[in-house]
């Protein structure tokens, strides 16, 4: 009998313990506002033109420089740029900001790459409406040696050694 009595009182026990937690759990959500899921905010990305063609008439209508990102799908130095350098937050809003930004493939556009007398990839050039080149970054560069670059081609303070670009690249190849 004493048994019986023991395994009532902690059945009894753990009623009891359940029933008072599920009344704290629905008094506090009545006392409290709804809770919304926490969804964590989408990554910002470069807003790529695919056209140079298309960004160089965005970049004379805006005044705003081009972001020009000469890369290979088989270059690994291109990957690790897009990965580690591209891909950061700050990276992508300096871009946004200031630049039209266009990727262009260096195997598809050989003729337009030439022309901008690219040397190696990943290569990004900064040129301004007028299509002169007023940065060339060659090969990997960490976030914030790319930002200070971009940063010194879009100050108006800094006169920076301007290369004019080669007649070719006003004339893009295959329409791009």
């Amino acid at each position: 009998m004493v048994f019986a009595e023991r395994r009532m009182c902690v059945v009894f026990a753990v009623f009891s313990a359940i029933v008072c937690q599920t009344w704290l759990l629905v008094a506090a959500e009545q006392d409290s506002p709804p809770m919304s899921p926490q969804v964590p905010a989408a990554p910002q990305s470069i807003s790529w033109r695919a056209s140079y063609r298309k960004a160089w008439d965005e970049s004379k209508a805006t005044g705003k420089p081009m972001l020009i990102n000469i890369s290979a799908k088989w270059c690994l130095a291109c990957r690790t740029l897009e990965q580690q350098t591209l891909n950061q937050p700050q990276v992508q809003q300096m871009v946004n900001e200031n630049f039209i930004a266009v990727q262009l493939d260096a195997d598809a556009h050989r003729d337009l790459v030439q022309s901008f007398r690219v040397t190696g990839l990943p290569t990004c050039l900064v040129v301004a409406p007028d299509l002169t080149i007023e940065d060339r970054i060659i090969g990997m560069q960490p976030a914030n040696t790319f930002t200070g670059r971009l940063s010194e081609s879009v100050r108006p303070d800094i006169e920076m050694a301007s290369t004019p670009a080669p007649a070719s690249a006003t004339q893009p190849a295959n329409g791009i």
